[in-house]
């Protein structure tokens, strides 16, 4: 059994996490936000194959920006790395 010690710092670090991902806005509505940016940012760069001659989906480059822009406010932008350095990896 974990100690009260534990528990409270367990407690603290989830509670920053939440709040880093929400970004002090009420409710969830930044988890929601955070959401869709990273749908979005992992989207653009999903990796394709270059000699599919199908057309590739056109993206608003602002949004992809901005998504990028939640994406770093939130301190994601290296695990967002290792999640297309893995997609890459597996082609």
């Amino acid at each position: 059994m974990a100690s009260a010690a534990v528990r409270a710092q367990v407690a603290a670090k989830w509670q920053e996490s939440f709040n880093r991902l929400n970004r002090n806005e009420p409710g969830i509505s930044g988890l929601m936000t955070f959401s869709e940016a990273w749908t979005l940012a992992i989207e653009f760069l999903k990796p394709r194959d270059l000699s599919d001659p199908t057309p590739h989906k056109q993206y608003d480059l602002n949004k992809v920006r901005a998504a990028f822009g939640v994406v770093g406010e939130c301190r994601r932008l290296p695990v967002m790395m290792e999640v297309f350095l893995g997609k890459t990896a597996n082609l």
